[in-house]
């Protein structure tokens, strides 16, 4: 038998599901994030923001509203689940040209990703408002990459969703009725703390 992930804590209860028709076996200790694996390669559940916001680049030709006002957000996807992780916080402001500079180039900058992530959705607001919704994606990997949105306004996709949540750490998890189901908490000694002279505890793992 293969070893499927390392690095989980030793000794650690372990609770296992499988997905129904998604044919992933997921695994559960109540301390680390869920793990899911299809047998070749294993994932983290749920995907985490993007910790940096799009920068701006520089006005290039586009079909955006001519010397409006646009934000920018970016997401991750891993494309083998088609799982989207939520937006990264919002872009300075940044202003188009007149045409033909109504296009905004950004930049995404290069940042240390979870396994399987393959891609990155960028959204973005309509001229001088608040809400954001979908142009496009472009693979990404983890090194600086830049994004042009130049789609006009009523070509937009649907808005961005703010619920992705990362699920919480739960030792018991089942796969009933299209959901994976998490519930109870598991008490466990990972760690050791040290009573120092000054009284202070200095807690370890």
């Amino acid at each position: 038998m293969g070893t499927l992930i390392s690095g989980l804590p030793q000794n650690a209860f372990t609770n296992f599901a499988t997905g129904g028709n998604i044919r992933l076996l997921f695994l559960s200790d109540g301390i680390e994030r869920i793990y899911m694996t299809d047998g070749v390669s294993a994932w983290q559940a749920g995907i985490d923001p993007p910790a940096a916001v799009p920068t701006f680049n520089a006005n290039i030709n586009g079909s955006l509203d001519a010397s409006a006002n646009y934000y920018s957000q970016s997401t991750y996807r891993r494309s083998i689940h088609g799982v989207v992780g939520n937006g990264s916080g919002t872009s300075a402001v940044m202003t188009t040209g007149a045409d033909p500079n109504d296009g905004i180039r950004v930049n995404i900058p290069a940042e240390t990703i979870q396994s399987g992530i393959d891609q990155v959705e960028m959204y973005r607001t309509l001229g001088g408002a608040a809400a954001f919704f979908y142009e496009g994606r472009k693979a990404y990997t983890g090194s600086a990459i830049t994004y042009d949105h130049i789609i006009a306004d009523s070509a937009l996709g649907a808005s961005l969703k703010t619920d992705n949540n990362v699920p919480e750490a739960r030792p018991y998890i089942r796969f009933f009725g299209g959901h994976l189901w998490l519930w109870g908490s598991k008490t466990y000694s990972t760690g050791t703390v040290t009573l120092a002279a000054s009284t202070t505890l200095t807690g370890s793992g």
